[in-house]
Protein backbone atom coordinates (compact mmCIF):
# COMPACT_ATOMS: atom_id res chain seq x y z
CA UNK A 1 0.00 0.00 0.00
CA UNK A 2 1.52 3.82 -1.12
CA UNK A 3 0.46 6.20 0.97
CA UNK A 4 1.17 8.76 -1.88
CA UNK A 5 -0.80 12.13 -3.11
CA UNK A 6 -2.72 11.49 -6.38
CA UNK A 7 -2.26 14.36 -8.56
CA UNK A 8 -5.15 15.19 -10.76
CA UNK A 9 -4.30 18.50 -13.17
CA UNK A 10 -0.59 19.59 -13.40
CA UNK A 11 1.38 21.55 -15.87
CA UNK A 12 4.63 21.21 -17.05
CA UNK A 13 6.44 24.83 -15.57
CA UNK A 14 9.59 26.31 -15.73
CA UNK A 15 10.68 27.57 -12.41
CA UNK A 16 11.20 30.81 -13.69
CA UNK A 17 7.83 31.37 -14.59
CA UNK A 18 7.07 30.05 -10.72
CA UNK A 19 4.33 32.93 -8.38
CA UNK A 20 3.22 32.92 -5.14
CA UNK A 21 0.35 31.19 -4.57
CA UNK A 22 1.34 28.41 -7.02
CA UNK A 23 0.71 24.64 -5.73
CA UNK A 24 3.59 22.76 -6.90
CA UNK A 25 2.54 18.88 -7.35
CA UNK A 26 5.82 17.11 -8.30
CA UNK A 27 9.28 18.54 -9.03
CA UNK A 28 11.67 17.43 -12.14
CA UNK A 29 13.00 15.11 -9.26
CA UNK A 30 12.30 12.41 -6.47
CA UNK A 31 10.87 14.66 -3.68
CA UNK A 32 13.07 12.66 -1.12
CA UNK A 33 16.16 14.31 -3.11
CA UNK A 34 15.27 17.42 -2.17
CA UNK A 35 15.22 19.90 0.88
CA UNK A 36 11.37 19.92 1.27
CA UNK A 37 9.75 18.01 4.33
CA UNK A 38 6.76 16.61 2.20
CA UNK A 39 5.30 15.83 -1.31
CA UNK A 40 3.42 19.05 -2.43
CA UNK A 41 4.77 22.84 -1.93
CA UNK A 42 2.20 25.40 -1.71
CA UNK A 43 4.45 28.55 -2.32
CA UNK A 44 3.80 31.23 0.00
CA UNK A 45 6.98 33.69 -0.53
CA UNK A 46 9.75 34.59 -2.30
CA UNK A 47 12.25 32.64 -0.10
CA UNK A 48 9.83 29.31 -1.77
CA UNK A 49 10.66 30.27 -5.05
CA UNK A 50 14.43 31.09 -4.40
CA UNK A 51 14.57 27.31 -3.13
CA UNK A 52 12.68 25.39 -5.73
CA UNK A 53 15.18 27.49 -8.23
CA UNK A 54 18.18 26.61 -6.41
CA UNK A 55 17.04 22.76 -6.88
CA UNK A 56 15.31 22.15 -9.76
CA UNK A 57 14.90 23.68 -13.42
CA UNK A 58 11.11 22.65 -13.95
CA UNK A 59 8.27 21.46 -11.61
CA UNK A 60 4.67 20.50 -12.02
CA UNK A 61 1.90 23.11 -11.12
CA UNK A 62 -1.40 21.91 -10.08
CA UNK A 63 -3.67 24.28 -11.41
CA UNK A 64 -6.49 22.94 -9.57
CA UNK A 65 -4.70 23.81 -5.85
CA UNK A 66 -4.54 27.36 -6.06
CA UNK A 67 -4.76 29.68 -2.99
CA UNK A 68 -4.98 33.51 -2.19
CA UNK A 69 -1.52 34.13 0.06
CA UNK A 70 -1.29 36.90 1.82
CA UNK A 71 2.25 38.56 1.74
CA UNK A 72 3.62 41.45 3.94
CA UNK A 73 3.12 44.59 1.12
CA UNK A 74 0.03 43.08 -0.90
CA UNK A 75 -2.18 39.80 -1.50
CA UNK A 76 -1.35 37.87 -4.36
CA UNK A 77 -4.69 37.05 -6.11
CA UNK A 78 -5.36 33.49 -7.84
CA UNK A 79 -7.79 31.05 -9.09
CA UNK A 80 -9.41 29.36 -6.09
CA UNK A 81 -10.69 25.94 -6.65
CA UNK A 82 -9.22 23.17 -3.60
CA UNK A 83 -7.18 25.44 -1.28
CA UNK A 84 -3.94 23.33 -0.60
CA UNK A 85 -3.98 23.03 3.02
CA UNK A 86 -0.39 24.18 5.08
CA UNK A 87 1.37 20.14 5.46
CA UNK A 88 1.38 19.32 9.33
CA UNK A 89 5.27 19.24 9.18
CA UNK A 90 5.75 22.77 8.15
CA UNK A 91 3.31 24.19 10.96
CA UNK A 92 5.11 21.94 13.15
CA UNK A 93 8.32 23.38 11.85
CA UNK A 94 6.75 27.05 13.37
CA UNK A 95 6.49 25.42 16.88
CA UNK A 96 9.96 26.00 18.99
CA UNK A 97 10.07 23.14 21.13
CA UNK A 98 10.66 23.34 24.71
CA UNK A 99 14.89 23.90 24.97
CA UNK A 100 15.19 23.76 21.07
CA UNK A 101 17.17 25.77 19.48
CA UNK A 102 15.87 28.15 16.46
CA UNK A 103 19.00 28.04 14.02
CA UNK A 104 20.60 24.49 13.19
CA UNK A 105 24.12 25.17 14.22
CA UNK A 106 26.72 23.30 11.45
CA UNK A 107 27.70 20.95 14.25
CA UNK A 108 26.44 20.48 17.74
CA UNK A 109 29.01 21.86 20.38
CA UNK A 110 29.20 19.28 23.03
CA UNK A 111 31.27 20.39 25.98
CA UNK A 112 32.98 16.79 27.07
CA UNK A 113 32.97 13.59 24.63
CA UNK A 114 34.17 10.35 24.70
CA UNK A 115 36.82 8.68 22.81
CA UNK A 116 36.10 4.88 21.38
CA UNK A 117 39.55 3.09 23.60
CA UNK A 118 38.70 4.51 26.76
CA UNK A 119 35.15 2.69 26.07
CA UNK A 120 36.73 -0.75 24.94
CA UNK A 121 39.31 -0.51 27.62
CA UNK A 122 36.80 -0.19 29.91
CA UNK A 123 38.42 3.19 31.50
CA UNK A 124 34.47 4.67 30.76
CA UNK A 125 31.67 1.46 31.57
CA UNK A 126 29.08 1.00 28.65
CA UNK A 127 26.36 1.39 31.26
CA UNK A 128 27.65 4.68 32.36
CA UNK A 129 27.70 6.63 28.85
CA UNK A 130 25.04 9.48 28.51
CA UNK A 131 24.43 9.84 24.75
CA UNK A 132 23.74 13.71 23.64
CA UNK A 133 20.65 15.53 24.48
CA UNK A 134 19.00 16.26 20.71
CA UNK A 135 18.65 19.93 19.96
CA UNK A 136 16.06 19.73 17.12
CA UNK A 137 13.16 17.60 16.54
CA UNK A 138 12.49 15.00 13.53
CA UNK A 139 10.10 18.00 11.99
CA UNK A 140 12.88 20.67 12.12
CA UNK A 141 15.73 18.48 10.81
CA UNK A 142 13.75 16.18 8.66
CA UNK A 143 14.29 18.56 4.97
CA UNK A 144 17.87 18.76 6.27
CA UNK A 145 18.64 15.39 6.43
CA UNK A 146 16.56 14.62 3.46
CA UNK A 147 18.96 16.27 1.44
CA UNK A 148 22.09 15.46 3.10
CA UNK A 149 21.46 11.55 3.15
CA UNK A 150 20.42 11.88 -0.40
CA UNK A 151 23.81 13.81 -1.69
CA UNK A 152 25.66 11.65 0.50
CA UNK A 153 24.12 8.52 -1.33
CA UNK A 154 24.93 9.95 -5.05
CA UNK A 155 28.30 10.80 -3.95
CA UNK A 156 28.55 7.08 -2.42
CA UNK A 157 26.84 5.73 -5.53
CA UNK A 158 29.31 7.74 -8.07
CA UNK A 159 32.12 6.70 -6.05
CA UNK A 160 31.01 3.55 -6.44
CA UNK A 161 30.54 3.03 -10.08
CA UNK A 162 34.26 4.85 -10.43
CA UNK A 163 35.83 1.89 -8.17
CA UNK A 164 34.02 -0.82 -10.60
CA UNK A 165 35.20 1.34 -13.74
CA UNK A 166 38.31 0.87 -12.72
CA UNK A 167 39.26 4.33 -10.98
CA UNK A 168 42.46 3.76 -9.01
CA UNK A 169 42.14 6.22 -5.81
CA UNK A 170 39.12 7.32 -3.91
CA UNK A 171 38.93 11.61 -3.08
CA UNK A 172 38.58 11.36 0.35
CA UNK A 173 38.16 15.02 1.28
CA UNK A 174 34.93 14.68 -0.97
CA UNK A 175 34.11 11.44 1.10
CA UNK A 176 35.11 13.09 4.56
CA UNK A 177 32.87 16.45 4.04
CA UNK A 178 29.68 14.83 2.99
CA UNK A 179 30.47 12.81 6.20
CA UNK A 180 30.62 15.59 8.51
CA UNK A 181 27.76 16.95 6.95
CA UNK A 182 25.96 13.76 7.95
CA UNK A 183 27.42 13.44 11.77
CA UNK A 184 26.19 17.11 12.06
CA UNK A 185 22.53 16.50 10.69
CA UNK A 186 22.41 12.52 13.37
CA UNK A 187 24.32 14.93 16.08
CA UNK A 188 21.00 17.44 16.33
CA UNK A 189 18.44 15.04 15.20
CA UNK A 190 19.15 11.33 14.57
CA UNK A 191 15.54 10.36 14.48
CA UNK A 192 15.32 12.72 10.95
CA UNK A 193 18.48 10.96 9.54
CA UNK A 194 17.31 7.17 10.14
CA UNK A 195 13.83 8.68 8.95
CA UNK A 196 15.73 9.91 5.83
CA UNK A 197 17.33 6.16 5.62
CA UNK A 198 14.17 4.36 5.56
CA UNK A 199 12.26 6.84 3.20
CA UNK A 200 12.69 4.52 0.11
CA UNK A 201 12.81 1.27 1.15
CA UNK A 202 15.38 -0.73 1.67
CA UNK A 203 17.08 -2.48 -1.64
CA UNK A 204 19.73 -4.67 -2.26
CA UNK A 205 22.60 -2.58 -3.34
CA UNK A 206 26.53 -2.37 -2.27
CA UNK A 207 26.30 1.54 -2.61
CA UNK A 208 23.05 1.55 -0.30
CA UNK A 209 23.93 -0.86 1.67
CA UNK A 210 27.12 0.74 2.70
CA UNK A 211 25.08 3.93 3.48
CA UNK A 212 22.05 2.16 5.66
CA UNK A 213 25.46 1.12 7.76
CA UNK A 214 27.21 4.02 7.79
CA UNK A 215 24.17 6.04 9.28
CA UNK A 216 23.40 2.99 12.00
CA UNK A 217 27.11 2.87 12.72
CA UNK A 218 27.50 6.52 13.32
CA UNK A 219 23.89 6.47 15.54
CA UNK A 220 25.67 3.98 17.72
CA UNK A 221 28.97 6.79 17.57
CA UNK A 222 26.24 9.07 18.65
CA UNK A 223 24.83 6.87 21.58
CA UNK A 224 28.25 6.77 23.29
CA UNK A 225 28.53 10.58 22.91
CA UNK A 226 32.01 9.90 20.54
CA UNK A 227 33.94 12.65 19.46
CA UNK A 228 33.28 14.38 16.19
CA UNK A 229 36.45 13.20 14.32
CA UNK A 230 35.31 9.31 15.70
CA UNK A 231 31.89 9.98 14.18
CA UNK A 232 32.90 10.79 11.14
CA UNK A 233 35.25 7.69 11.26
CA UNK A 234 32.96 5.58 12.00
CA UNK A 235 30.83 6.98 9.17
CA UNK A 236 33.28 6.42 6.72
CA UNK A 237 33.71 2.56 7.73
CA UNK A 238 30.32 1.86 7.35
CA UNK A 239 29.78 3.62 4.02
CA UNK A 240 33.02 1.85 2.46
CA UNK A 241 33.09 -1.70 4.33
CA UNK A 242 31.93 -3.66 1.98
CA UNK A 243 33.54 -1.68 -1.42
CA UNK A 244 35.69 -4.93 -2.41
CA UNK A 245 32.43 -6.19 -3.76
CA UNK A 246 32.70 -4.16 -6.77
CA UNK A 247 36.38 -5.43 -7.41
CA UNK A 248 34.63 -8.86 -7.67
CA UNK A 249 33.48 -8.63 -11.76
CA UNK A 250 30.51 -10.49 -12.86
CA UNK A 251 32.53 -12.77 -15.53
CA UNK A 252 35.25 -13.57 -12.36
CA UNK A 253 32.47 -15.39 -10.39
CA UNK A 254 30.57 -17.22 -13.20
CA UNK A 255 34.32 -18.90 -13.80
CA UNK A 256 34.95 -19.30 -10.41
CA UNK A 257 34.78 -22.70 -9.11
CA UNK A 258 34.10 -21.82 -5.47
CA UNK A 259 31.89 -18.74 -5.45
CA UNK A 260 31.48 -18.12 -1.84
CA UNK A 261 35.46 -18.56 -1.62
CA UNK A 262 35.57 -15.59 -4.51
CA UNK A 263 32.85 -13.47 -2.59
CA UNK A 264 34.66 -14.26 0.51
CA UNK A 265 37.42 -12.40 -0.97
CA UNK A 266 36.01 -8.74 -0.72
CA UNK A 267 37.90 -8.73 2.38
CA UNK A 268 40.88 -8.61 1.30
CA UNK A 269 40.26 -6.60 -1.81
CA UNK A 270 38.70 -3.85 -0.09
CA UNK A 271 41.70 -3.47 2.43
CA UNK A 272 43.69 -3.43 -0.22
CA UNK A 273 42.38 -0.82 -2.23
CA UNK A 274 41.44 1.35 0.20
CA UNK A 275 44.92 1.00 1.92
CA UNK A 276 46.18 3.24 -1.32
CA UNK A 277 44.17 5.93 -1.04
CA UNK A 278 44.83 9.24 0.77
CA UNK A 279 43.40 10.35 4.36
CA UNK A 280 41.68 8.00 6.91
CA UNK A 281 40.27 6.03 3.65
CA UNK A 282 43.91 3.85 4.16
CA UNK A 283 43.91 3.33 8.14
CA UNK A 284 41.09 2.70 9.80
CA UNK A 285 38.62 2.81 7.29
CA UNK A 286 41.01 -0.05 5.32
CA UNK A 287 41.51 -2.05 8.48
CA UNK A 288 37.07 -2.06 8.75
CA UNK A 289 36.96 -3.74 5.19
CA UNK A 290 39.34 -6.14 5.94
CA UNK A 291 37.71 -7.50 9.28
CA UNK A 292 34.24 -6.92 9.39
CA UNK A 293 33.87 -10.17 9.01
CA UNK A 294 35.83 -11.51 11.84
CA UNK A 295 34.83 -13.07 14.82
CA UNK A 296 35.87 -12.51 18.38
CA UNK A 297 36.05 -16.17 18.46
CA UNK A 298 38.81 -16.50 15.47
CA UNK A 299 36.19 -18.38 13.42
CA UNK A 300 36.09 -15.52 10.57
CA UNK A 301 37.68 -14.49 8.03
CA UNK A 302 40.14 -13.71 6.12
CA UNK A 303 42.75 -13.90 8.97
CA UNK A 304 41.08 -15.52 11.55
CA UNK A 305 41.44 -12.51 13.90
CA UNK A 306 39.71 -12.78 17.79
CA UNK A 307 39.67 -10.98 20.48
CA UNK A 308 41.73 -7.76 21.01
CA UNK A 309 42.95 -8.20 17.84
CA UNK A 310 39.71 -6.75 16.02
CA UNK A 311 39.95 -3.17 16.85
CA UNK A 312 36.41 -1.14 18.46
CA UNK A 313 35.31 0.55 14.75
CA UNK A 314 35.19 -3.02 13.15
CA UNK A 315 33.54 -4.40 15.64
CA UNK A 316 30.60 -1.44 15.32
CA UNK A 317 30.70 -1.71 11.92
CA UNK A 318 30.17 -5.68 11.99
CA UNK A 319 26.82 -5.13 13.69
CA UNK A 320 25.52 -2.55 12.19
CA UNK A 321 26.46 -4.92 8.57
CA UNK A 322 24.46 -7.79 10.16
CA UNK A 323 21.42 -5.89 11.35
CA UNK A 324 21.16 -4.55 8.02
CA UNK A 325 21.72 -7.34 5.94
CA UNK A 326 19.11 -9.70 7.68
CA UNK A 327 16.82 -7.16 7.72
CA UNK A 328 17.10 -5.89 4.24
CA UNK A 329 17.30 -9.47 3.11
CA UNK A 330 18.03 -10.46 -0.37
CA UNK A 331 16.20 -11.67 -3.47
CA UNK A 332 15.91 -15.35 -2.08
CA UNK A 333 15.43 -14.44 1.56
CA UNK A 334 12.76 -11.94 3.25
CA UNK A 335 14.32 -9.52 5.29
CA UNK A 336 13.62 -9.83 9.51
CA UNK A 337 11.47 -7.57 11.05
CA UNK A 338 13.58 -5.71 13.96
CA UNK A 339 12.33 -7.86 17.09
CA UNK A 340 13.65 -11.32 15.11
CA UNK A 341 17.42 -9.38 14.10
CA UNK A 342 17.77 -8.05 17.68
CA UNK A 343 17.63 -11.90 18.47
CA UNK A 344 19.81 -13.03 15.66
CA UNK A 345 22.68 -10.52 16.68
CA UNK A 346 21.73 -12.31 20.58
CA UNK A 347 22.46 -15.63 19.35
CA UNK A 348 25.61 -14.28 17.70
CA UNK A 349 26.85 -12.94 21.21
CA UNK A 350 26.02 -15.90 22.73
CA UNK A 351 28.57 -17.92 20.15
CA UNK A 352 31.22 -15.10 21.17
CA UNK A 353 31.31 -13.79 17.33
CA UNK A 354 29.80 -10.46 18.77
CA UNK A 355 31.04 -7.79 21.16
CA UNK A 356 28.17 -8.66 23.94
CA UNK A 357 28.37 -4.84 25.52
CA UNK A 358 27.82 -3.02 22.18
CA UNK A 359 24.99 -5.03 20.75
CA UNK A 360 23.32 -3.94 23.82
CA UNK A 361 24.37 -0.53 22.80
CA UNK A 362 23.12 -0.85 19.41
CA UNK A 363 19.87 -2.29 20.78
CA UNK A 364 19.52 1.21 23.19
CA UNK A 365 20.75 3.14 20.13
CA UNK A 366 17.67 1.58 17.62
CA UNK A 367 15.48 0.91 20.30
CA UNK A 368 12.24 -1.09 20.76
CA UNK A 369 10.25 0.79 18.35
CA UNK A 370 13.32 1.75 15.64
CA UNK A 371 12.47 5.31 13.63
CA UNK A 372 11.15 4.46 10.06
CA UNK A 373 9.24 1.09 11.03
CA UNK A 374 5.13 0.42 10.44
CA UNK A 375 3.09 -0.06 13.58
CA UNK A 376 -0.73 -0.69 14.39
CA UNK A 377 -2.18 1.22 16.66
CA UNK A 378 -4.69 0.18 19.38
CA UNK A 379 -6.94 1.88 17.33
CA UNK A 380 -6.19 0.01 14.09
CA UNK A 381 -4.50 2.78 12.78
CA UNK A 382 -1.70 1.99 10.74
CA UNK A 383 1.34 4.44 11.84
CA UNK A 384 5.10 5.16 11.51
CA UNK A 385 7.61 5.59 13.76
CA UNK A 386 9.37 8.82 13.61
CA UNK A 387 11.05 10.03 16.82
CA UNK A 388 11.79 7.96 20.13
CA UNK A 389 11.07 9.20 23.85
CA UNK A 390 14.27 9.07 25.22
CA UNK A 391 13.28 9.17 28.56
CA UNK A 392 10.21 6.73 27.80
CA UNK A 393 11.21 4.45 25.13
CA UNK A 394 8.49 2.60 24.56
CA UNK A 395 6.14 5.54 23.64
CA UNK A 396 7.42 7.15 20.80
CA UNK A 397 6.06 9.88 18.50
CA UNK A 398 3.93 8.38 16.04
CA UNK A 399 2.82 9.70 12.29
CA UNK A 400 -0.54 7.83 11.70
CA UNK A 401 -1.44 7.19 8.38
CA UNK A 402 -4.45 5.38 7.74
CA UNK A 403 -8.07 5.23 9.41
CA UNK A 404 -9.30 2.25 11.34
CA UNK A 405 -10.03 0.41 8.20
CA UNK A 406 -6.95 1.14 6.93
CA UNK A 407 -8.00 3.89 4.69
CA UNK A 408 -5.92 7.08 4.00
CA UNK A 409 -6.33 9.40 6.32
CA UNK A 410 -4.45 13.07 6.90
CA UNK A 411 -1.19 12.69 8.35
CA UNK A 412 -0.94 13.58 11.85
CA UNK A 413 1.25 13.29 14.85
CA UNK A 414 0.39 11.33 18.15
CA UNK A 415 3.33 11.18 20.86
CA UNK A 416 2.08 8.36 23.06
CA UNK A 417 4.22 10.16 26.31
CA UNK A 418 1.52 12.60 25.99
CA UNK A 419 -1.45 12.61 28.38
CA UNK A 420 -3.71 14.42 26.06
CA UNK A 421 -4.17 13.57 22.29
CA UNK A 422 -6.19 16.72 20.10
CA UNK A 423 -7.92 17.71 23.56
CA UNK A 424 -8.61 14.89 24.90
CA UNK A 425 -7.15 12.09 26.76
CA UNK A 426 -4.82 10.17 24.87
CA UNK A 427 -5.71 6.60 24.50
CA UNK A 428 -3.61 5.49 21.90
CA UNK A 429 -0.35 2.53 22.15
CA UNK A 430 1.04 0.47 19.73
CA UNK A 431 -0.36 -3.02 19.34
CA UNK A 432 2.55 -4.31 17.40
CA UNK A 433 5.48 -3.70 14.42
CA UNK A 434 4.47 -4.65 10.53
CA UNK A 435 6.49 -6.44 8.54
CA UNK A 436 8.67 -4.52 6.33
CA UNK A 437 7.72 -3.51 2.95
CA UNK A 438 3.95 -3.65 3.70
CA UNK A 439 3.73 0.23 3.50
CA UNK A 440 5.77 2.79 1.69
CA UNK A 441 5.16 6.83 3.02
CA UNK A 442 6.71 9.93 1.05
CA UNK A 443 7.86 12.82 2.74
Amino acid sequence: MSLEHTVITEVKTPVSDLKIGMYVSRLDKDWTESSFLLQGLLIESEDDIKQLRQECSFVYVDEAKREVVQTSSSTIKTTSFAPAKKSFLDELRGKKEPGEIDERPPELKREKTLHLNDIMEHKVTVETVKPPKKVSSFSREMGVAKLTHSKTSTLLKNVMTDVKAGNEILDANVAEQAMHDCMASVLRSPDAMMLAMNLKGKHHSVWQHGMNVSMLAMSVGRHLNLADDELVTLGLCGMFHDIGMLLISKEDLEKAGDKRELIRAHTTLGGDYLSKSPGQLSGAVAQVAYSHHENLDGSGFPRGLKDNEINAYTRIVTIADLYDTITTGSPTRKGLGHYEAMIHLLKEVEKNHLDKDLVHTFNQCIGTYPVGCYVEMNTGEIGVVVEENPEQRLKPIVMLLTTPDKKERPKQLVNLAKASFDGKPNTYSIKSILPAGQYTLEL
